[in-house]
């Protein structure tokens, strides 16, 4: 069980703090020059400068939708604060009751977001995607691996069907054997 799951519940207040990342340092209530989910103010919470801070906005409701407009701002906020600070992101729509919420989650995580933090400090995170420039994969995999060959072999000998468990040992396989590939 996590540790915010043993937390007992605080007191609802009037408006929650919407959550969009943890951030290496940042001093309390530090203003940013961009606005989050509604137009509202973008601001940090945090107990010492220097230390983790969350980066919040009030929201006048516990509930929020995922609508593309909030997605977006959610995201621009993210993608501002990473020009400036080592950044945690936090998913779409964690809404904390209030402030005292928000500083506790930080006090009984502070060494766990302290770690991350300096885990990617400096880092960064980036995507790719692969092509391949074959007629079929599969085919392409299986006359490369003898490995993938032979359990193909096996599974479809003398024309059986092959079972759902064969097929998803041999698609396991295959996916084992093309993530292994060295990208040069």
């Amino acid at each position: 069980m996590s540790q915010l799951a043993s937390v007992e519940p605080l007191k609802a207040t009037a408006r929650g703090r919407y959550l969009y990342a943890i951030v290496d340092s940042a001093a309390d209530g530090q203003l940013f020059e961009y606005l989050g989910l509604d137009g509202s103010q973008v601001y940090s919470i945090g107990e010492n400068e220097g230390q983790a801070a969350a980066i919040v906005s009030d929201l006048p409701n516990q509930k929020i939708r995922p609508e593309r407009r909030r997605l977006a701002a959610h995201h621009d906020v993210l993608r501002r604060l990473m020009a400036g600070h080592t950044v945690m992101p936090i998913a779409f729509g964690v809404v904390a009751d209030g402030p005292e919420a928000v500083l506790r989650i930080l006090r009984i995580n502070r060494e766990a977001f302290t770690e991350q933090l300096d885990r990617v400090r400096g880092r960064m995170e980036m995507g790719l995607r692969v092509t391949w420039d074959v007629a079929n994969i599969f085919e392409y995999m299986v006359g490369l691996h003898e490995e993938l060959r032979s359990l193909r072999d096996r599974i479809f000998r003398g024309g059986r069907t092959p079972s759902q468990d064969d097929k998803i040992d041999l698609g396991r396989a295959f996916d084992r054997l093309l993530n292994a590939i060295p990208l040069k």
